[in-house]
């Protein structure tokens, strides 16, 4: 099925993850979702460990756009 990913389709698509999952875990269940699809490590330390370089390069202004776009992607390349 293809993924639509204009903002109006994410953000209906996304109503209910919304709705559901409490705001102090969302961050971290999709931290564990990407791993999972990346196919790397779950430890948190293996984690931070790989996020230090964007975390001190990347502004924080500009990470909920990147992983949107990140995240888009892979949801065109799964559905491809």
């Amino acid at each position: 099925m293809p993924i639509a990913c204009d903002s109006a389709s994410l953000l209906k698509a996304s109503s209910c993850i919304d709705s559901c999952i409490p705001q102090g875990m969302k961050d971290a269940v999709l931290i564990y979702i990407l791993a999972i699809n990346a196919g790397v490590s779950t430890d948190p330390k293996s984690l931070m460990d790989g996020a230090r370089q964007i975390d001190c390069c990347v502004p924080k202004g500009m990470r909920d756009a990147i992983i949107a776009q990140l995240l888009c992607s892979l949801a065109v390349k799964a559905g491809a």
